[in-house]
């Protein structure tokens, strides 16, 4: 769990020093983000604990069993919503309003994806490593590596 945290603190500041863990204490976004950590965590209480944490402060729900991993960054930590199937690599960068998965299927989000402000990603497909999806936009389908989706 504190590597996945340094990971995310490099991935707001570049670096994990003294100063940046300072700043991290006052950054919305990196509460936001441990507060993730924990609410993907396979014990069902601190899910539950952290997960309505989050719903309180931050208006963001995530699904129990969500594996999420190192680098997570929430510019604007407010109203995301990740289901629990969903599986997230490396660097993931989302913005405010956004939802992945739902009923229909739970998506697979290889590293380096972007996605933009109030953006819908959902069904059983993957997003290729280094993938930006443009504010606005609904994705049902899969995108190979390095696209960039709008619509």
């Amino acid at each position: 769990m504190l590597a996945l945290i340094k990971s995310d603190i490099r991935a707001v500041y570049g670096v994990v020093n003294i100063k940046s863990l300072l700043k991290s204490l006052l950054n919305p976004s990196l509460h936001a983000s441990m507060l993730v950590r924990f609410a993907a965590s396979k014990n069902r209480l601190i899910h539950i604990l952290a997960r309505n944490l989050l719903i309180a402060k931050h208006s963001i729900d995530i699904g129990y069993g969500v594996k999420i991993e190192g680098g997570l960054y929430l510019p604007h930590p407010v109203s995301i919503v990740i289901g629990s199937g969903c599986v997230v690599g490396k660097n993931l960068t989302i913005y405010q309003g956004c939802t992945i998965g739902n009923k229909r299927g739970y998506p697979t989000l290889q590293d380096g994806v972007t996605i933009f402000p109030n953006s819908v990603v959902v069904g059983g497909i993957t997003i290729g490593a280094n993938a930006v999806i443009g504010a606005n936009s609904f994705v049902d389908k899969s995108l190979p590596s390095e696209t960039k989706y709008r619509g």
